[in-house]
């Protein structure tokens, strides 16, 4: 288990930021899946996105979340490219496997939660299932 214990960089210059929330522990899945040998190569799927490859956007949209919903405790990790959802990391949670949420950005506060999955690694497995769901549907519509 990785415990990161400031925000930074990977070796390739992924991003890591978790703010004051120094006990957070990053899912090992996540850090093996973004701690690739170069930016390029962390995964990109259909419409969905690691925000970390990106310093400037993954602090833009840390402190949206941040301002908008203050009594929460969000890490954002990635981003719907079509919405204006982000999924967050349950940054109370210090076990290193901690709940994904879809927060719903720009929404009034108590209206953000669009669900939410037991770990990194359900999510994991349905963000490839859908990309892959979407992909097939691309290619019949060719």
């Amino acid at each position: 288990m990785i415990k990161v214990t400031k925000a930074g960089l990977l070796n390739n210059g992924f991003v890591l930021i978790f703010d004051e929330y120094k006990d957070f522990i990053y899912p090992d899945k996540f850090l093996k899946i973004v701690n690739t040998e170069t930016i390029e190569e962390v995964p990109y799927f259909s419409n969905y996105y690691f925000i970390g490859t990106d310093q400037e956007i993954i602090i833009f949209w840390f402190n949206i979340i941040k301002k908008q919903y203050p009594k929460r405790v969000l890490i954002p990790f990635a981003k719907d490219e079509n919405t204006d959802d982000v999924f967050c990391f349950d940054g109370t949670d210090t076990s290193g496997n901690p709940k994904v949420y879809q927060v719903h950005t720009y929404a009034s506060e108590g209206w953000e939660d669009r669900g939410y999955w037991d770990s990194f690694d359900d999510w994991y497995e349905d963000i490839k299932q859908i990309s892959q769901e979407f992909k097939e549907e691309m290619e019949e519509d060719e």
